[in-house]
């Protein structure tokens, strides 16, 4: 299962209210900074620090990909917080962009259920849409 952040303070932006959006978001490059390479003695012997950039890519794509938008963040107050922002989701979505090597495997997936949460933080229901058929959701 893939779990992608969609955190309160970042859903402001419109681009951020599609899946592929996330997907993109979540596996995009960052630097890392001051972090103690053991490794990089440079001839002293002492552990220096570095900077690093870090990427999250998949390895291969699984036979069924399932993927899980994180709505809810605690708050620096302690409160928890739930986004209700609306995200459009495609009926063929295309991995390729997000893994390590293209090409290896089909990446393209049909979207065959979804499962909404109505209610808060705390509380709820869930309610789930399974495709019966190209055009029919039950």
């Amino acid at each position: 299962m893939l779990f992608l952040p969609l955190l309160c303070e970042l859903i402001t932006e419109v681009q951020k209210s599609s899946l592929q959006a996330c997907l993109l978001d979540y596996v995009k490059s960052e630097v890392v900074y001051s972090v103690e390479c053991p490794r990089c003695s440079q001839g002293t012997g002492k552990r220096v620090k570095r900077t690093f950039m870090k990427q999250l890519q998949l390895g291969r794509a699984p036979e069924c990909l399932c993927i899980h938008l994180k709505r809810t963040v605690w708050l620096s107050n302690g409160s928890l917080c739930k986004d209700n922002t609306k995200v459009s989701f495609p009926a063929r979505l295309d991995i390729s962009t997000v893994m390590k090597v293209q090409g290896r495997k089909a990446t393209v997936y049909e979207l065959g259920a979804v499962i909404e949460h109505v209610g808060g933080p705390l509380s709820g229901h869930y309610i789930t849409y399974r495709r019966q058929d190209r055009r029919h959701w039950a």
